[in-house]
């Protein structure tokens, strides 16, 4: 819903307004009345208006909190631009707080309400992290309602959830050099192994693995591009999007992965003339057998399986990601060059998440100091 307009005008001894707003190709019109001056008609065609802007026509005296979740949620996706995968999780959290302001009036919820939410989440053996990251979806929902007049304050930010110290992530597993090693000799020539090579030896996210693209690839520099992402959005499908940070990185690959690529490509060559008219041309390094994209869960899923049959730790598939930074942060100047292999924002997130001292290190280095200090007597 987009350009929004309206007039005022009185009608015996009461001001009424009048709006008009472009949805759907056409236009929609809407009049309210009994106000009992100019100015109470002009704000409340004001506030009408700013409901049409974020796609909920209704007054915001009348919006309930789960009217305005569902047109804010619309609203990030088709002009904010936000990724329907990311929206997609927005909403799947949310529906923890609608059971219970879901009906509220948006102007009508207090901190405790919010509160409520989560004392109801935590009874249920959700996880601290989970309940933040719905404070978090909320706080900016009410924040954007705020700004917008809807309410006269934010009150999520009132609110009591976890703190981020109980929020925080499990600390996350790697492999050994060793324990990598055998893993990747164990999977050659399996199903989705070069893929998962890929990962491990890259740093790359699962989605950005599938969504890797031939065109992607300079093999002859041992570059790579990442600029694509493929995300589950379940019964909806798959979303094929920018990468998490919207702007394509270069990446390095080592020639040990270069040689599996080349492998791989002849490899995919020879099944494509097999399968023939029927294949799907969309350029993918990793593809299903059809050519078309990879579903997420398919690589997690024989990841999985090849763990098992490896004799090696379980890990997570993202852990292959951070098996990568730890091992780029061991290097001299590492920290830079694992922030800029795994594309994070700011070198102190690689500091403060890959480079751990060890004890003997410290150990080693109280014993440096002493040492000059005694040379200096």
């Amino acid at each position: 819903m987009t350009g929004g307009r309206g007039s005022v005008y009185k009608r015996g001894a009461a001001w009424y307004w009048h709006a008009k707003w472009q949805h759907q190709g056409g236009w929609k019109q809407k009049k309210k009345g009994g106000y009992r001056n100019r100015k109470e008609a002009e704000q409340g065609l004001t506030d009408f208006l700013r409901s049409v802007d974020i796609g909920i026509a209704v007054p915001a005296d009348q919006l309930t909190v789960a009217g305005f979740l569902d047109g804010w949620l619309d609203h990030l996706e088709h002009v904010v631009g936000r990724k329907a995968s990311t929206v997609l999780s927005y909403r799947i959290t949310l529906k923890n707080a609608l059971p219970i302001i879901g009906p509220m009036r948006m102007q009508n919820v207090t901190a405790s309400d919010i509160d409520g939410i989560y004392r109801a989440m935590a009874r249920r053996g959700l996880k601290p992290r989970t309940v933040r990251y719905l404070y978090s979806i909320l706080r900016k929902a009410f924040g954007d309602a705020e700004r917008q007049g809807i309410v006269a304050t934010n009150v999520v930010t009132r609110s009591t959830p976890p703190s981020t110290v109980a929020a925080r992530a499990p600390q996350f597993r790697t492999w050994t050099d060793a324990e990598l090693a055998r893993f990747l000799a164990h999977i050659d020539g399996r199903a989705h192994a070069a893929a998962i090579t890929f990962a491990a030896l890259t740093g790359c996210r699962r989605g950005e693995v599938i969504g890797l693209r031939w065109a992607d690839l300079d093999l002859d520099n041992n570059r790579a591009t990442i600029a694509q992402s493929v995300s589950d959005l379940g019964a909806e499908g798959l979303d094929v999007g920018d990468t998490k940070a919207h702007l394509a990185h270069p990446i390095a690959l080592d020639d040990d992965l270069v040689a599996v690529l080349r492998r791989h490509r002849a490899e995919q060559n020879e099944w494509r003339l097999q399968v023939g008219p029927h294949w799907i041309d969309r350029d993918l390094v990793f593809p299903g057998p059809a050519g078309d994209y990879l579903r997420p869960a398919a690589l997690s899923q024989q990841f999985e399986r090849l763990i098992d049959s490896a004799g090696v730790p379980r890990i997570r598939f993202h852990d292959l990601r951070h098996g990568v930074g730890t091992s780029m942060a061991r290097m001299p100047n590492g920290a830079k060059k694992a922030q800029q292999q795994l594309r994070h924002s700011s070198v102190n997130f690689t500091l403060n998440n890959y480079v751990h001292v060890s004890t003997d290190d410290l150990v080693a280095g109280v014993n440096e100091i002493a040492r000059r200090r005694k040379e200096a007597r």
